[in-house]
């Protein structure tokens, strides 16, 4: 797996927590800025524009939830970065996908769109367009390599479809 030169300074390859971010590196809302880009691109890459949006929001849906673990991480603050870290939240930041340079082209049109998505959703200009949802997946590719669903997914309300990925809502209804 070859590594961009921004993420191997932030990612820690002998860690089982996966990246390592060191704030002293980058400025932390530029950290944040990256790990979204690379979030969308490797989780919704094949997706339209409203795919790639949708995963975003479920980001910051998960963000703003007053359930503590889908919000908090490393230290019990509440950031992007921890959203994004939290134990097997997202299966590309887990597999380490997001930091694979043949996986996620910093250099694509998909790469540049997800940077505009990702500026604009931690500005707060982004609709949420999937009503809320915290979860996603893509159950056709669950179901191939899982044989099966996780057991979360009955326990959620399916909010709606977007390209090959159902949104869920756990929450606090508001």
């Amino acid at each position: 797996m070859r590594q961009s030169k921004l993420m191997s300074k932030v990612y820690d390859k002998d860690s089982n927590e996966g990246p390592d971010i060191k704030l002293k590196e980058k400025p932390v809302k530029k950290i944040e800025e990256e790990l979204l880009t690379r979030l969308i691109v490797a989780e919704a890459g094949i997706e339209d524009t409203k795919g790639r949006i949708a995963v975003a929001n479920v980001v910051m849906n998960r963000l703003s939830s007053p359930l503590s673990y889908l919000s908090k991480g490393k230290g019990n603050k509440k950031s992007i970065s921890n959203v994004i870290q939290y134990p097997n939240a997202f299966e590309s930041y887990t597999n380490n996908n997001m930091f694979n340079e043949e996986f996620v082209d910093t250099k694509s049109d998909v790469y540049k769109e997800a940077r505009v998505i990702a500026k604009k959703a931690i500005s707060g200009e982004l609709p949420d367009v999937t009503d809320g949802a915290t979860h996603f997946l893509n159950p056709d590719v669950v179901l191939n390599k899982e044989g099966k669903l996780p057991s979360w997914y009955y326990n959620l309300e399916k909010k709606m479809t977007i390209g090959n990925h159902e949104f869920l809502y756990e929450g606090i209804k508001k």
